[in-house]
């Protein structure tokens, strides 16, 4: 008699090579209409597969919201390439 070895989805998502994991977050991302967002959002396994996966993030972010929000000293510090525009 076969053992039935089952995995959760959440092991399947780790267990996926990066070239895999990077080619399902690019479909997930053209097939979205709001971006990653709601796919970060369903699970602890797939906020790691995207956030892995991303190599760019811009942000649209206002010179005065910035220094209200005490955003930029903290965030600049952990991303020394951030460049505002």
């Amino acid at each position: 008699m076969e053992s039935e070895q089952r995995v959760d989805f959440a092991g399947l998502l780790r267990a996926m090579s990066l070239p895999a994991a990077d080619a399902l977050v690019d479909s997930l991302r053209r097939n979205s209409h709001r971006g990653l967002e709601d796919v970060r959002l369903a699970c602890r396994a797939l906020r790691d597969l995207v956030d892995g996966s991303v190599l760019e993030l811009w942000l649209s972010i206002g010179e005065g919201d910035l220094e209200s929000a005490a955003v930029a000293g903290p965030l600049a510090a952990r991303q020394p390439d951030l460049h505002q525009s």
